[in-house]
């Protein structure tokens, strides 16, 4: 999963692509918050990381068989 990692900054022109139509149905994650969402969902070996700061990119990979 590439994404953006949470949590998102305050509404601002510089985050302006972010409201409508999807502001109020994104979520963005911590690392955390999504290592703990892959797990949950069955995932092993999962990994989660990518740059720092805010609007930075998160990658997260795991393992599900089935």
């Amino acid at each position: 999963i590439a994404t953006i990692k949470g949590p998102l900054p305050k509404p601002s022109l510089r985050t302006w692509w972010l409201l409508p139509p999807m502001g109020p149905a994104l979520h963005a994650h911590t690392d955390q918050q999504m290592r703990e969402l892959l797990t949950e969902a069955g995932f092993t070996a999962v990994e989660v990381g990518g740059e720092s700061g805010p609007m930075a990119m998160q990658l997260a990979m795991g393992i599900r068989r089935g």
